[in-house]
């Protein structure tokens, strides 16, 4: 049971998603760093990934002071949506093929895997709990403590 609560912990999908190792031709880093630096020119990318950082993190906050779950649930498809569309967005708008290289390395690919792999599980998590207590809307849950 307790691997069960690590596993749909809103801070595991948002730590494996800033540790997501980008290979780059020159440099390469985790998605933090480029997130960091798409954010200081206003990169579309990076606004997505700290928008949907923030809605798992504000989820997880709400639950851990008794917030209404059905709330937290729709931050975390949110937050989990956003992150997507950040990854999406930042190898998509990669004209040049920069980046290209993570698609092609053994250990970018494991973290990325392990990245979609955690949020799929976490996406089912709040799916299946939000299915399970549809008729209750303002039922007080914590599955984090």
């Amino acid at each position: 049971m307790k691997l069960y609560k690590f596993l749909i912990n809103p801070l595991l999908p948002v730590l494996s998603f800033v540790f997501i190792l980008i290979s780059g031709e020159s440099f390469g880093g985790v998605y933090l760093l480029y997130l960091s630096i798409g954010l200081a020119h206003g990169g579309i990318h990076s606004i997505a990934g700290f928008s949907g950082i923030a809605f798992l993190l504000l989820s997880y906050f709400m639950s851990l002071q008794g917030g209404k779950k059905s709330i937290s649930i729709w931050s975390n498809l949110s937050g989990i949506l956003l992150m997507w569309i950040s990854l999406f967005l930042f190898f998509y708008n990669d004209k040049n093929n920069y980046n290209i290289s993570t698609f092609y390395e053994l250990v970018p690919q494991i973290f990325l895997v392990i990245f979609f792999s955690i949020s799929i599980c976490f996406i089912v998590d709040n799916i299946l709990f939000l299915l399970r207590h549809q008729k209750n809307n303002g039922y007080k849950m914590n599955p984090y403590k």
